[in-house]
């Protein structure tokens, strides 16, 4: 910036060199809040996925476990009612 003013060119040229300036730099952090912006959403989405998938392992498990148990539960009525004959 300092290199513009020292340099003498005329006003309107230093004016329209830095608003070129101003503008490459808009543009590269516009350009890089959007990628990061875009990371983030995929991260959020990942993270979404496999907090459903881990609420699927938990319900799979439970759903064995009451099958496991309402086995166990037959097994035992069914060895009880063995006995009292």
């Amino acid at each position: 910036m300092s290199d513009l003013l020292e340099i003498n060119l005329p006003k309107e040229r230093t004016w329209a060199e830095i608003v070129n300036f101003v503008k490459m730099i808009e543009t590269f952090y516009f350009d890089r809040i959007h990628s990061l912006t875009h990371k983030c959403k995929n991260i959020e989405k990942s993270a979404r996925k496999e907090r459903t998938r881990s609420t699927m392992r938990v319900a799979e498990r439970h759903d064995l476990e009451k099958i496991f148990l309402d086995c166990v539960l037959q097994t035992k009525y069914n060895i009880k009612r063995r006995r009292e004959r």
